[in-house]
């Protein structure tokens, strides 16, 4: 430790320069293969860290709020000084002595200096790459967990793990029946939390605080205009009559439902449960003034539902999700659903074997940087183009005419949907898309819609359907009775004649 503070804030300054200069060396290296390049990013990040911490102890000993460093430079322009100066020079050479950097030792040794501060500075800073093995060195994202979160909330849609990643950041998609549960945001908060960390660990040199301010402070000015502040002030009434006499009864109303409060009632009732309000946090109301949509315990005591002052905090975690499932992770999660649906398609054997290559590449990161660079260089010859296999390539063409892929279809009820293959085209049938198509048409899927794609053709379909129930329906009025000697009778016409005695 430094003898002095004037010392230590030159020791602090060097810090800085050392880093400074080190993260601009490595940043100049540019490495291609992946993995290195992963590892570069980490400790620039780790230096800035680092650049930071010195840059904030530094401002602490210039603002000297116990004026230790001015006492210093006062006692350093005493008569004696001269006396002083050398007595801290002895202690700044027998600190460095016994620290073993010795500066006048040889005519390279400040060469080794460097090369020896250096060393320590990169063992200061070395990145520390955690990732999961289903994340691959940051590759892919491991949501399985948060799919099984997400399916067992109460009132969440059923879907698999693929039609998950695809839809897990469109918030759109979910109703608000669903977003009212306490369950839904604790899951939103987990999942924004490992998002946030993988974004960090995978880009870290993202300015990460400045998208965030930008993102919030967007995120309050959209909320201002889509709910509005309450109109009416409180402090300005003393009494529920007095509030009930100078606002109306919608104001009342309104501003009532934006609470989630019950809103019926006369004027003066609904005054009265306003004026209650007032100074007051809705979580101390009783759940008796809370509407039945807006529930507030469940039977064990846990909260089940949202109220309002929650619901923003939902929409910004939804936001936030959004951003960075789109624009600072969207490479990902593509990659992430590829891999999976790659996954399902091959066997135990075909997943370790790729698993062994994958790790070898990464242990050998030049070579695969030279066949990179070689594939780079060659663009893929397809002009038919024709769908890319697991590797990236086309697929053999005898492979492609034999599944039909040359043929296209179009599902005037998907939106004009287009599948290649009769495989495909056949299977999307049973799809939810093509289910849900029909039903926005006031159509009940069955067998009968099989093989049908326009939109004429399956109204009149289900109105043919529609009349031949009709026609099969039963009628009692046209229920049949025989006699003893065979003969059909209509159940009127049989009664007439039994009553008549002719039967």
């Amino acid at each position: 430790m430094a003898s002095s503070l004037l010392e230590l804030t030159r020791t602090y300054h060097e810090d800085v320069e050392r880093a400074v200069k080190l993260a601009v060396k490595l940043l100049k290296e540019k490495p291609k293969s992946y993995l290195p390049k992963l590892e570069t990013e980490q400790r620039v990040r780790n230096l800035v860290n680092f650049i930071q911490d010195r840059q904030q102890k530094l401002l602490q000993l210039y603002e000297d709020e116990d004026g230790s460093r001015a006492a210093e430079i006062e006692q350093l322009q005493q008569p004696e000084r001269l006396s002083l100066f050398y007595e801290r020079l002895r202690e700044i050479k027998e600190s460095y002595r016994k620290s073993g950097n010795r500066g006048n030792e040889a005519d390279n040794s400040s060469v080794q200096t460097a090369k020896k501060q250096e060393e320590e500075l990169l063992a200061l800073t070395e990145p520390k790459l955690v990732f999961s093995g289903e994340e691959n060195y940051g590759k892919y994202l491991d949501l399985s967990s948060f799919y099984e979160a997400f399916v067992n909330i109460k009132g969440a849609p059923e879907m698999d793990y693929i039609d998950y990643l695809s839809t897990f950041y469109k918030f759109e998609l979910f109703g608000n029946t669903l977003k009212n549960k306490r369950a839904y945001q604790n899951y939103l908060s987990s999942l924004l939390n490992y998002l946030e960390d993988f974004s960090r660990k995978l880009r870290p040199l993202r300015d990460e605080e400045a998208e965030k301010r930008n993102l919030e402070a967007q995120f309050e000015e959209r909320w201002k205009n889509e709910v509005p502040e309450p109109t009416i002030q409180l402090d300005k009434f003393s009494s529920a009559e007095e509030l009930e006499a100078n606002v109306s009864p919608e104001e009342m109303k309104k501003m009532l439902m934006s609470m989630g409060l019950k809103c019926g009632g006369t004027p003066s009732e609904r005054a009265k449960r306003l004026f209650e309000t007032k100074d007051k946090d809705l979580s101390s109301l009783p759940p008796s003034m809370f509407a039945k949509k807006y529930p507030r315990t469940s039977g064990d005591g846990q909260t089940t539902s949202l109220d309002s002052s929650n619901r923003k905090e939902v929409a910004r975690m939804e936001m936030l999700i959004r951003y960075l499932c789109e624009e600072v992770l969207a490479d990902e999660v593509a990659n992430t659903k590829t891999y999976v649906e790659k996954k399902l398609s091959q066997s135990y054997t075909e997943i370790e074997a790729e698993r062994i290559s994958e790790e070898q590449a990464l242990q050998n990161p030049e070579e695969e940087s030279e066949e990179e660079g070689e594939e780079e260089e060659k663009p893929i010859y397809n002009p038919k183009n024709i769908p890319l296999g697991w590797d990236g390539k086309p697929i053999p063409y005898w492979l492609y005419k034999l599944y039909g892929l040359n043929l296209e279809y179009t599902c005037e009820i998907c939106g004009n949907e287009t599948y290649r293959g009769p495989r495909t085209f056949e299977r999307h049938f049973t799809e939810a898309k093509h289910i849900q198509g029909l039903r926005f048409l006031g159509i009940q899927y069955s067998r009968h819609f099989y093989m049908v794609t326009g939109i004429e053709d399956a109204l009149r379909l289900d109105a043919k359907l529609k009349s031949q129930m009709e026609l099969e329906r039963f009628r009692p009025e046209e229920e049949e009775f025989e006699d003893a000697q065979g003969n059909v009778f209509s159940r009127r016409t049989y009664e007439d004649l039994r009553r008549q005695g002719l039967i």
